[in-house]
């Protein structure tokens, strides 16, 4: 869920149920974006998830550590387009 100021993230919440990598990486994902303009956003790649996570993320478990990524990612680039 997404509050915006002017296309700014003003807050930020997820509710979901998952194992701990995908929920430790959408919260840490959700602190990283609040004051981000939804263009700094839609910039924002995996490798910057990663980056902000911190750990190696093995590779069966990539998918986990991106889902609430490409959550946010779709629901952004939804907004933008006007869907």
């Amino acid at each position: 869920f997404l509050n915006l100021n002017k296309n700014n993230v003003e807050n930020i919440k997820f509710k979901g149920r998952g194992c701990a990598i995908s929920l430790a990486s959408t919260s840490i994902l959700t602190e990283f974006i609040k004051g981000k303009s939804l263009n700094e956003i839609k910039e924002m790649s995996s490798e910057d998830l990663f980056n902000l996570i911190g750990v190696q993320i093995s590779p069966s478990r990539i998918r986990c550590a991106l889902l609430g990524f490409s959550a946010l990612k779709l629901g952004v680039n939804n907004y933008l387009n006007g869907k």
